[in-house]
């Protein structure tokens, strides 16, 4: 976006503040060789279209290379973000010498195109010189005949030349202009297929009469391409407060099924509707406002640690943060603190251990009021006693809010006031814990298979 805009800006800025001055040159170049010498202006004139043919010549070979630099440049940024996002995981897979090699090979790629920036470059400009110099001599030729034969004078030759040399530079600058619009034309096709892109700034559409109190899906396909489906036929309804727990293996589609609810992608068939109004109708804005969500993996910004929980709902007061701190388990780690909330913490959080970071997560939710929550493996990170306090948290929320609650643990499946079991994008049942027990066998062997190792995992006294 930056390096594309401001080649575009750049260009024009150039064009604009070049072009008046170009065309000054070049009316009054022609004019007074013209004046001059009317023979040697009819010699002068074939330089353009020569001129032209030079453009023509090499200008698709400067927009194939432009794209090539840009494709270039895309992917070494990307790599070098890939590799600094990575670098713990870099350093113990030990593949440094790795990263180097694919570091050095994007170095001798950029060398390799510069080499030719500079080959087309200085080719182009040669013949351009080339053919400006033949010019040159045909019309100091001409110009000595004209003289011997007295129909020009020494002085009128000087002269001459020098509107001559005007001129082709003028042409050469816009020849150069055109040239330098390929580079250009790419910058703006790579921003048109951008702007192209799906956008989530919509028009104003209908607003909900009251907070959402009953979401209802009704066989629900989607994929996130075409041929591969992740959820298929999936229908579910919910009209009152309460924990909703959902449940599978991994890639089931239980995350997706939550970010469709957030409209964070549209749904290929079926329907979604809130308090009996079609998702479609609503503004994103509208939908987004009724929920909080937690996802599995916290943001943390490079900010105090009251404005980190403050990005919940920035109107709440400090005081309401540090009761919300306290009540997810944060006091003794706040009071760890040199500055205690006006700490700023580490850059994604990498000071902070992943129950901390769950926890200010956590402390997030109590200080958003909203009429549904999704929470997303918010206590895989916890140990038991940590997991037991933020589930009565939540219980206490499911009094009066809608809360889709996704686990891989079996101690939170036993609060849920209904579960969800799904499989292979499907919802495969439905009831309570005791209920699916009884009457699922695939809920009861994942049931015992979590319950089995979290067994395993807790300390031997």
């Amino acid at each position: 976006m930056e390096s594309d805009a401001g080649a575009i800006v750049e260009y024009y800025i150039n064009f604009v503040t070049s072009i008046m001055l170009i065309v000054f040159n070049l009316v009054i170049s022609i004019y007074f060789v013209i004046q001059i010498s009317p023979q040697l202006s009819l010699v002068s004139a074939f330089y353009v279209p020569m001129a032209v043919l030079n453009t023509v010549l090499f200008k698709n070979k400067y927009r194939a290379l432009a794209t090539k630099q840009k494709d270039y440049s895309d992917r070494y940024f990307g790599f070098i973000n890939e590799t600094f996002s990575n670098i713990k995981g870099i350093r113990s897979y030990q593949m440094e010498k790795w990263t180097v090699q694919k570091f050095k090979g994007f170095i001798q790629e950029n060398f390799a195109l510069l080499k030719r920036s500079m080959l087309i470059g200085n080719i182009s400009g040669v013949i351009s010189q080339m053919v400006s110099l033949c010019f040159t001599l045909v019309l100091i030729y001409l110009s000595a005949l004209l003289i011997l034969n007295g129909q020009l004078t020494i002085g009128s030759m000087v002269a001459f030349n020098t509107y001559n040399d005007k001129l082709f530079d003028a042409v050469s600058r816009i020849m150069n202009l055109n040239l330098n619009a390929q580079s250009v034309i790419v910058c703006l096709d790579r921003i048109k297929k951008m702007d192209e892109e799906p956008c989530e700034t919509e028009e104003s559409r209908a607003e909900l009469a009251a907070p959402i109190h009953h979401i209802l899906m009704n066989h629900v396909d989607f994929g996130y391409s075409s041929d591969v489906p992740v959820l298929r036929d999936v229908s579910l309804s919910i009209a009152k407060p309460g924990l909703y727990g959902f449940v599978g293996q991994n890639g089931c589609g239980k995350s997706t099924l939550v970010k469709l609810l957030l409209r964070f992608y549209d749904y290929d068939a079926g329907s979604i509707r809130y308090n009996d109004i079609d998702m479609m109708d609503l503004s994103m804005a509208e939908i987004r406002r009724n929920y909080t969500y937690i996802a599995k993996e916290p943001f943390i910004l490079k900010d105090t640690l009251l404005n980190n929980i403050l990005l919940a709902d920035a109107r709440q007061l400090p005081e309401e943060v540090k009761r919300a701190c306290e009540r997810a388990g944060l006091a003794a780690y706040v009071g760890s603190l040199p500055e205690g909330y006006d700490t700023v913490l580490n850059e994604g959080g990498s000071s902070l251990s992943s129950g901390q970071k769950q926890k200010i997560n956590m402390a997030r939710m109590m200080i958003k009021k909203t009429p549904v929550y999704i929470l997303d493996e918010v206590t895989s990170d916890l140990d038991g006693v940590a997991e037991k306090e933020i589930m009565g948290i939540i219980r206490e929320v499911a009094q009066s809010a809608i809360v889709l609650f996704i686990t891989h643990r079996a101690a939170p499946l036993m609060e849920c006031d209904r579960i969800y079991v799904m499989s292979e994008g499907h919802i495969v049942a439905d009831g309570t814990h005791a209920e699916l027990l009884e009457r699922n066998e695939l809920y009861r062997e994942m049931f015992a298979r979590k319950q089995s190792k979290e067994d395993d995992d807790e300390p031997q006294t």
